[in-house]
């Protein structure tokens, strides 16, 4: 959403809402988000109407509900960049029991080297990318880029390379498979994994259920067989869904935008690589919070949390941050 400004979401905001007021139907609605991206040159006209089709429904039932002004709508999605706007309802306190905190305990000594220790692999966002295309161009004017359907590049400098690329590209198969086949070979000992997802591509405009449903189940099933018996602890990343960040409370029952739905009608393909416990010594214990987990924005306070629990955590490993 880099190219979308707060003048612009402010207008698209205002009239949304007042095209919902005055009865217009979702298709009407939808049409008219997709000729609005277009004739902004938000994004190319492909990109614009995926978007629209995405996330048109969901954008309609939450709009349907709200009383947010315009101004409270961007600061939210695009950050207090947007707009500096003040809402009581977004000043979300958590109370801890008044339990009191243990006393701190000595700093404890440096572990001798013949002291038991564990290895713990962490994988986060490989965001393979089926369609990706070796030569193709990687410096298109969408938001994914080396696929056949980016077009050819304008110089050779601008093509995808074998193993991926920096520019906006995701991972091709080769890599993936080289990656954890080199892990598998290189680190026969691994207790257990810590996997953070973000599995699909970033092709957020054309992406279907089935397709990501596809590629968790692959790479699920390539996970167990690359590391057998290892116990594998998989979170789902914002990615891991269609629409992408689209996890919708329980509640939500309307059928094209329901993950609950969804998870029932399709089974869980993470679910079959859940272990029973984190530590081979059975001192610790893992928390695992996907995207779908957390707030939309970073008002965590995630120093508070930590501040708190400090003696019982003891590591923090992350996946990408937004």
């Amino acid at each position: 959403m880099s190219k979308v400004t707060c003048t612009a979401c402010r207008a698209g905001a205002g009239m949304l809402q007042h095209q919902i007021q005055s009865g217009k139907t979702d298709a009407e609605l939808i049409r008219m988000i997709t000729d609005y991206c277009t004739n902004l040159n938000i994004q190319s006209a492909r990109v614009c109407q995926g978007v629209a089709q995405l996330f048109g429904s969901e954008l309609i039932y939450v709009l349907k509900r709200v009383n947010l002004s315009p101004d409270e709508l961007c600061s939210f999605v695009i950050g207090d960049g947007c707009a500096d706007v003040y809402n009581p309802y977004h000043e979300w306190e958590v109370i801890f029991p008044p339990v009191p905190k243990p006393p701190r305990l000595p700093d404890l000594p440096i572990p001798m080297e013949a002291a038991p220790f564990f290895k713990v692999l962490h994988i986060s966002d490989t965001h393979y990318d089926p369609h990706y295309a070796e030569g193709s161009n990687a410096d298109c004017n969408e938001p994914l880029c080396c696929r056949l359907s980016s077009g050819r590049p304008a110089t050779p400098n601008a093509a995808a390379g074998k193993w991926g690329d920096y520019r906006k590209c995701d991972t091709p198969k080769r890599t993936v498979d080289h990656m954890l086949s080199h892990i598998a070979e290189t680190h026969k000992d691994i207790d257990y994994i810590l996997w953070t997802g973000d599995l699909p591509p970033h092709d957020v405009w054309n992406q279907t259920k089935e397709e990501n449903l596809a590629i968790i189940k692959d790479t699920v099933k390539q996970m167990v067989e690359m590391f057998p018996g290892v116990p594998i602890f998989p979170a789902l990343g914002n990615h891991e869904s269609a629409p992408v960040n689209s996890f919708p409370p329980p509640y939500v029952n309307q059928v094209d935008i329901s993950i609950s739905l969804a998870i029932r009608r399709t089974g869980h393909p993470v679910a079959q690589v859940a272990a029973p416990k984190c530590d081979p010594h059975g001192a610790a214990r893992c928390l695992l919070l996907g995207a779908g987990s957390t707030w939309i924005q970073d008002h965590l306070a995630e120093h508070e949390l930590l501040q708190q629990q400090e003696l019982v955590a003891t590591a923090q490993l992350h996946g990408s941050r937004h």
